[in-house]
């Protein structure tokens, strides 16, 4: 896991995301107190990650943890993709972003 890339995703990436493909990145109907709760999560996790980038060796705990939950949220959110018509562009967005490690 390159966590660099997944900081910087989860610091700056998430918010562009849910606005430029909202199909793929942002649940129906829009919950903005949902929104704000899950980005202050993902861009706390995110800042740590940068931080952990340094020192991979050191952070490892908290870099298992972000694959790990990030696997638990996706297949979470891919059971609610599935299982709700409406919600299927997630598959090919959000869930799609957390099993994919990324290549930066």
């Amino acid at each position: 896991m390159s966590s660099p890339c997944f900081g910087l995703v989860f610091v700056f990436g998430l918010a562009v995301f849910n606005r430029v493909w909202p199909a793929g990145w942002a649940w129906e109907p829009e919950q903005p107190a949902y929104l704000h709760m899950i980005l202050s999560i993902y861009v706390t996790l995110g800042i740590f990650l940068l931080i952990a980038a340094r020192d991979p060796a050191r952070h490892l705990g908290l870099i298992w943890f972000t694959v790990w939950s990030s696997v638990a949220h996706g297949t979470v959110m891919a059971v609610h993709s599935v299982t709700d018509p409406g919600q299927m562009g997630h598959l090919w967005g959000d869930v799609a972003a957390l099993y994919l490690p990324p290549r930066c």
